[in-house]
């Protein structure tokens, strides 16, 4: 059996060399009355309508990316719940391969979300309607399905710690 290994300096210089995918972070946000979530409508790419989330910075927890970024594009606090999933498909974004980590949240408050940031709009939809189902980015409607899926009671999902 041949033993593969590497100098520390080559082992040092193929990490230099790495590209990975980015990692970004997308809230589920239910409303306080749980009959809604926000959807936004991106200004970038992936075009079209989803949950509000964007990339994790260095430092950031994911659960911290994600409360920023609902803020930044909606201007509603929300505290963590659970995850929700997580979406990899290296072409969701044509930009660049993304690992999606939607997590679970609930608004701190009553009010109507407003589009800032990366967002051109933010609304409130009936998480049981599907009337606007076709009009979603495919892993945010994977997405809310897994939602839909875990108010029904049909999953569970893990807690953040």
């Amino acid at each position: 059996m041949t033993k593969f290994s590497l100098s520390k300096r080559e082992e040092e210089d193929w990490k230099k060399k790495v590209i990975t995918p980015r990692v970004a972070a997308t809230g589920c946000v239910e409303s306080v009355d749980r009959k809604s979530v926000i959807i936004i409508k991106r200004k970038f790419p992936p075009l079209g309508y989803a949950f509000p989330g964007g990339m994790m910075e260095l430092g950031e927890t994911i659960e911290e990316t994600a409360k920023r970024e609902i803020l930044e594009e909606t201007g509603i606090k929300a505290e963590v719940i659970s995850l929700l999933g997580v979406h990899s498909h290296p072409f969701t974004d044509p930009r660049w391969h993304v690992v999606i980590v939607y997590v679970l949240m609930r608004a701190l408050e009553d009010k109507e979300p407003k589009g800032a940031d990366d967002a051109l709009e933010a609304f409130w939809l009936p998480y049981d309607s599907h009337d606007f189902d076709d009009h979603l980015i495919s892993s945010t409607k994977a997405a809310l399905n897994d939602y839909r899926k875990w108010r029904e009671k049909e999953v569970e999902l893990p807690k953040v710690k």
